[in-house]
C-alpha cells in the first residue's frame, strides 16, 4: 500500500507495506508506443477519428500521442484497449522489436 502526501508543491510517497509482485509487474509493463498505435490503426484500416470514437477520446488526443506527445497512462490504456477490441494484439519487445499483428479470427480457426 502506498501513502501520498502533498505539502507546498512537494509530493511524498511512502510505502506502508511491501508491494505485491503483481503491482511491481504492472508498473514495469511497457505501454503501447506511438508507432505501434499507427501500425495498429493501419492494420485495421482505422482513421484517427475512428480510433478516437472507439476509445472515447478526442481525435486531437490520438494525433498528439502518435506525434510522440505524452498522455496520461489511462488514456494510452483506452487507446490500446480499443485497438485490441478491434482486432489487433501488441507484440512486446523480444529482441526483434515491439510490433503489432492482427488477431487470429475465430471463423478461420473453425475452418482449419
Amino acid at each position: 500500500m502506498l501513502e501520498f502526501s502533498h505539502q507546498a508543491g512537494n509530493i511524498a510517497i511512502t510505502s506502508l507495506a511491501p508491494a505485491s509482485s503483481d503491482l511491481v509487474a504492472g508498473l514495469l509493463s511497457v505501454a503501447m508506443s506511438a508507432i505501434q498505435c499507427r501500425m495498429a490503426r493501419a492494420a485495421l484500416g482505422l482513421g484517427v477519428r475512428d480510433l478516437a470514437a472507439l476509445a472515447e477520446v478526442s481525435p486531437n488526443t490520438v494525433a498528439r500521442f502518435e506525434r510522440g506527445d505524452g498522455l496520461y497512462d489511462r488514456t494510452v490504456g483506452a487507446l490500446e484497449a480499443a485497438l485490441e477490441a478491434a482486432g489487433v494484439e501488441f507484440i512486446p519487445e523480444n529482441g526483434g522489436g515491439a510490433g503489432v499483428r492482427l488477431k487470429k479470427r475465430q471463423d478461420a480457426d473453425e475452418q482449419d
